[in-house]
Formats: C-alpha cells, structure tokens, sequence
C-alpha cells in the first residue's frame, strides 16, 4: 500500500512558535483590512480566538485559532515556500489563490471556503474528529511540478457529508467519507483518484456512470473522470464490486481482512488490477474487459487458475474458494503453491511461489518466476529452496527461472530460457544459466 499524507492538527501545533503579532494596515484580504501580517519564513504566525484577517506574506506556519476568519495565503517576494495553515474552529475563508506555493490546510470545526492555490493543495475539511457542516473547496491548475494534483479529506465516517469540492486541476485525490448529503457536489478533473471510505456492507462503484452504491442505497455520485481507485480497510465489505468505463482504469486493493467477494468487471482501456495483499472471497471475478489490462494478484495458501477456461480456485486459511479470471493480457500471480494453464494465445504470465507447475500451452508466451523482495513477507521459503517447473509446450516461448533449481522445458518452437541462479534442468534451443541440458 501506498502512504497517505496526514496534516493532523497536532503536528501543525507541534511546530508552532509563539509569535508577535504583526499589524500592516496596508495589506488587505478580499479588501478587507487585514488585522494580522505575517513576515517572510515565520513560523508561529497565531491569530485569536475572534474573527481575524490575516495576510500570510510568506509565513510557513499559521494557526488562526476561533473565530470566523478570512486568511489570504501570499507569498514572500521572489521566493514559493509552502505553507501550513490550521484555521481551528468557526466558519472560515482561506484564499489561495495569490500564492504559487503548497498548501497544506486543515479547516476545523464549522463552515468553511477554501480556493486553492495554482499549486499543489492538501486539505482537510473537519477537525478530524466529527466532521457534519458544509465546507466548500475549489481549486484551478491543482498540480505540481511533480503531476500531483490536490488532495482533499473530505467527511466524517457514517456522517452525512454536505462537502462541496470542485477540483478542476489534473490529478487530483479526495478522500470521502460519509454518505453523500443534500447539497453536496463532487467535481473533478482528468486522471483524479477516489480513496471511500467502503464500510462494512454490500458495496458497488460504477466508474462510468460515476456513482457507489452501499447495500443498494446510492452514497455517493461525481462528475468527472475518476480513473484511479484505492479500495482499502482494515476488514473488507462484505462485498466489493467495480465496473470500469471506456478510460483506462487503476484499481488498488488492500484488506487485512479480505474474506469478502470482490468482483471487478473493468471494460474497455488498457486498465490495470493491483491486489498484492490479498484476492477475494468465494465467488470474486476479475475480468480485465477489452483493452491491455493487468493484474498483480496474491491468492493465498493455493491458486489454481486454467486461463483458457477462466476457472480460478484458491485456498486461504485453509478454506477453498472458487472464482471467475479472464481478460488480462499481463498477470502477475502469486501463492504459496500455484498451478496455472495458459491459452493457445501468447501469454505474458509472472508469478512468485514456493512450489509452482505452469504450463504456457499453445501460443508464443513469455512465462517468468518473478520474486522481489516484498515478497518475502508472503512467501514462507527460501527463494533458493523454491520448486518451480515451467512448461512452453508449442510455439516460441521466452521462460525465465527462479533462484531455486527448476525444471524448465520448452517444448515445440524456438525457446529461449534462462535458468537463472541455482541448478537448473533445461530444454529449448537457446539456453542461459542451465547447468542440466534436457533433451
């Protein structure tokens, strides 16, 4: 799993020095005269508990307090430091749109508005805790030299969420937590990532119609592309279904629990499945639809999958469960023991495992054990105590071993193996690091 940034209002306040306050009667915010300036690089620019207005000026560290404040974020002459603003409680106007540098905001308890600046923004919209008022949140550009776009944490778990965000920029990230409410609005621009907060129940995302579902209830709908999906929890819903659209989809899957069906039907594009913790439950699918579509899959104790017939079966926890696989061009598959068929198509197939038996059949494949060193912490052998046997059978294949002695056999066809570490039985017409030659 990838991490995701936190702007926790305690880490805020842990690196914030007391300050005076500096006044500037010339400085205005929105044409308001503001009440507090701010000076290039302070840290610890401090507000009261009342309504201010504050102008930034290139301070890296504001904390408005209470109030219902107006904070104009502006930047110190010639220089773009990022800056990290805790607003606090009240029902507050950020605008930063003055400024070229980062922003990382936590607006607090209340109503709050934010416009974002042309660069990188990172907001959250409560005060971590319960989150049930509207915030509204619009950005422009949204996106660094980086090609990350803005990230807003948006809701309180279980909480109707009222939250207006309109992101415009490319890239952008929204955390959402919360039934969607009367009045809310979600809006965002080209290749953004949705991150729900899924539950425990019956949950289906429908990227082209742009709407998730929760035990048949709809709790969420957007405008604009979503093409990237972080599904996580600590227990998986009950169940998890994904259907993709015509764009080219990115699907990230992490439960600690993972017993739950998931079923992901992901239509034209070139899309790609990333599940390396864990595959579903009894009755999950992965269809990778039309398009060059991928998938890194770990299944467990046991997989066995026949890519012809789409037949997959697993073994987690010792229990078996079957499921459907088709469509994917590239797999990446791994279990303790795995066994898998090809088609009589060229398949491009990689897999990490302590025991392993798979067979290309027809086609002109390219089939690799391929291990990393995350996978360690799944796989419970030594890399070099691995048994692996890899069949071509007919056309031209391209094999690649593990660093266990291995069985590989090409078959009918020009093959080209390489054994790789360890001692490895060979068979094919161009051989590399096959200390046994088979005929």
């Amino acid at each position: 799993m990838r991490t995701l940034p936190l702007m926790a209002a305690g880490l805020l306040a842990a690196t914030l020095l007391t300050s005076p306050t500096a006044y500037a009667a010339s400085e205005t915010c929105q044409g308001q005269p503001a009440t507090i300036v701010g000076t290039p690089s302070q840290y610890g620019l401090i507000g009261t508990e009342g309504p201010d207005v504050v102008v930034t000026n290139g301070a890296l560290g504001v904390k408005t307090l209470g109030g219902d404040d107006l904070v104009c974020v502006t930047d110190e002459p010639g220089r773009r430091l990022g800056v990290t603003l805790d607003t606090g409680p009240g029902d507050d106007v950020v605008d930063g749109t003055f400024t070229l540098a980062d922003i990382e905001a936590v607006l607090g308890s209340g109503s709050d508005t934010y416009s974002g600046s042309p660069a990188r923004d990172q907001v959250v919209t409560g005060d971590g805790s319960l989150d049930n008022e509207q915030d509204i949140v619009s950005s422009g550009v949204g996106t660094s030299a980086t090609n990350a776009g803005d990230q807003v944490r948006s809701g309180s778990r279980g909480v109707p969420n009222s939250d207006v965000l309109v992101l415009g920029g490319i890239g952008s990230e929204v955390l959402w937590s919360g039934p969607m409410a009367a009045g809310a609005r979600l809006d965002v621009g080209p290749n953004s990532t949705l991150v729900p907060d899924l539950g425990a129940g019956d949950v289906s995302i429908d990227a082209a119609s742009g709407t998730m579902t929760t035990d048949g209830v709809q709790t969420l709908a957007w405008t604009g592309p979503f093409t990237s999906f972080t599904l996580f929890a600590t227990v998986a819903p009950r169940s998890l279904e994904l259907t993709g659209s015509d764009r080219d989809e990115f699907v990230y899957t992490s439960f600690t629990d993972g017993d739950g069906r998931q079923r992901y039907d992901l239509g034209a594009g070139d899309d790609t499945v990333l599940s390396p913790d864990g595959a579903g439950g009894a009755g999950s699918r992965y269809a990778g639809g039309a398009g060059e579509d991928d998938i890194e899959l770990w299944a467990g104790d046991r997989l066995d999958l026949d890519l012809a017939s789409g037949k997959l079966e697993m073994r987690q926890d010792g229990r078996a469960v079957k499921g459907r696989f088709n469509g994917f061009e590239t797999s990446r598959l791994g279990a303790q023991r795995v066994e898998i068929l090809g088609t009589k198509r060229a398949d491009e197939i990689r897999f990490y495992a302590c025991r392993a038996t798979v067979r290309g059949r027809g086609g002109k494949d390219d089939i690799a054990s391929y291990r990393t060193g995350e996978d360690g912490y799944l796989l419970d052998c030594d890399a070099r105590k691995s048994g692996i046997k890899i069949y071509g059978d007919g056309g031209r294949d391209t094999i690649g071993g593990s660093r266990g002695k291995d069985l590989l056999v090409g078959g009918t066809g020009r093959d080209i193996i390489n054994g790789n570490a360890n001692r490895d039985t060979c068979s094919g017409e161009k051989l590399k690091s096959c200390e046994i030659k088979r005929r």
